[in-house]
């Protein structure tokens, strides 16, 4: 079970119990997207922007969360877990991020978990963007440690 993450209704921090707080928006019971709680409102509203809308109700879903990321009450339809991948805690999200930094230079960068419509693909996606929202990359990665590990340098 991931460790809980909770917000301070005064100040709208986010208090952590152990590692970083994720915000995981869900739609019939299925992750849709993840973001870090603590990522700033143009990096939400990107978030949402990489929420591809292929149908009427995914449209509509989109739109109520970036009313939401406006009206700052997104935190409210989320539910905030330790981990952006929920479904599999044990994932080891931290050592990608941590390779990935590697890589581009240690630049700074915030991370949007977007889930595919067929959870059965096995996979997630990062989208990667700058602080000021510009994209520096989009990352497939297999739930499979023992595909991952092909890749790694």
């Amino acid at each position: 079970m991931p460790d809980r993450c909770e917000f301070s209704i005064e100040s709208e921090e986010v208090i952590q119990t152990n590692t970083k707080c994720y915000l995981v928006f869900s739609r019939r019971n299925r992750p849709r997207f993840a973001i870090s709680a603590q990522s700033s409102t143009a990096v939400r509203l990107a978030a949402i922007d990489s929420y591809k809308a292929v149908s009427f109700r995914r449209y509509a879903f989109g739109q109520a969360i970036r009313l939401a990321v406006v009206l700052r009450l997104d935190r409210y339809l989320a539910f905030k877990s330790s981990t952006p991948i929920p479904m599999y805690p044990q994932f080891p999200f931290d050592r990608i991020l941590n390779a990935i930094h590697r890589d581009l230079g240690e630049l700074d960068f915030c991370t949007v978990v977007a889930f595919p419509s067929d959870p059965n693909r096995g996979r997630f996606y990062l989208h990667l963007v700058s602080s000021d929202v510009t994209p520096l990359a989009f990352v497939k990665v297999s739930l499979n440690p023992e595909i991952n590990s092909r890749f790694e340098r």
